[in-house]
């Protein structure tokens, strides 16, 4: 495994990139942590769930998106609003239960 701090990786990701695409596992580094890691998609890992996905909507557990290619935009056009939310009162009313 390959381990590179964040400003080399920033002068040089198509070669970490290349590293990647051929099987090698890259740390990304941030003074001395470790806070990312690059590697190839686990295609066996996604296709079991793609699998496990497909089960559940032949068992009428899940349902299958009604647009699943379409433009988010157009997505997010069609939802329904509802009244705004005031998310700091709520996390202000959350908060005050703990002291």
């Amino acid at each position: 495994m390959k381990t590179v701090a964040v400003e080399t990786l920033r002068e040089s990701l198509d070669l970490y990139l290349e590293m990647v695409k051929g099987g090698e596992r890259v740390q990304i580094t941030r003074g001395s942590d470790v806070i990312a890691e690059l590697a190839k998609p686990d295609t066996d890992h996604l296709k079991a769930e793609r699998e496990w996905l497909d089960q559940q909507v032949r068992e009428g557990k899940l349902s299958s998106p009604s647009n699943p290619t379409g433009n988010i935009r157009e997505i997010l056009a069609r939802r329904p609003r509802g009244p705004a939310i005031d998310a700091q009162a709520i996390l202000n009313e959350t908060r005050a239960d703990r002291y």
